[in-house]
């Protein structure tokens, strides 16, 4: 009998003891896995068209594309972030390239006749905003595009637009879904634009 003794004073003990930790430290009793009540796994409405956070900032494809603000031809300012939601075509050019003059005017016709919106931001690489201005007066009017003045160059250095004209696709997360340098034509632009809508790879 006395050699039973320690066994059960030392179970004794145990139970004990277990019982004051689960009742005195509390975090034992919550569960490791699952959502909270209250916690940050709940959705939040009119959130979805935040850019993910887990994509990096650079332009190339499947990255977030770097966000701007200049002013256009008009005297406005233009942020690229302020058109998450809309698919964005970012074209950069110059009015002594001829086919940038090309690509920028299949680019506003392809928009023209897309059914769904776009936007089109047409950046101006680092020339005056009276040669555009007077470019824009004795060419085609380009009303689907929106001319911003990048006479510092510091929108194309940050797009790495060196090879004119550059074509930036990026859909209404704010990725970039395609990067094209060169002349496109009416159906390269439509096909890009269809790919936008498409989920992301």
């Amino acid at each position: 009998m006395r050699r039973l003794l320690p066994p059960i004073f030392v179970s004794i003990v145990f139970v004990i003891g277990v019982y004051f930790l689960w009742n005195h430290l509390p975090w034992l009793q919550q569960s490791p896995s699952g959502p909270q009540s209250g916690g940050t796994n709940t959705l939040v409405e009119g959130t979805r068209l935040e850019p993910p956070a887990s994509y990096k900032t650079q332009p190339t494809v499947g990255s977030l594309a770097p966000d701007f603000e200049q002013s256009t031809l008009g005297g406005e300012e233009e942020r690229l972030s302020d058109h998450l939601g809309t698919p964005v075509i970012l074209t950069f050019w110059q009015t002594s390239c001829p086919f940038c003059v090309s690509n920028l005017s299949a680019v506003n016709r392809a928009a023209l006749m897309r059914q769904s919106p776009v936007v089109i931001l047409a950046v101006n690489k680092g020339e005056p905003a009276q040669v555009v201005q007077e470019f824009i007066k004795s060419h085609d009017p380009l009303p689907a595009a929106r001319v911003i003045l990048d006479i510092d160059g510091a929108i194309s250095k940050k797009f790495m637009a060196d090879a004119l004209p550059r074509t930036f696709f990026i859909d209404q997360m704010g990725v970039v879904r395609q990067v094209e340098v060169g002349e496109l034509s009416i159906d390269q632009i439509n096909t890009a634009l269809g790919a936008l809508t498409e989920p992301a790879a």
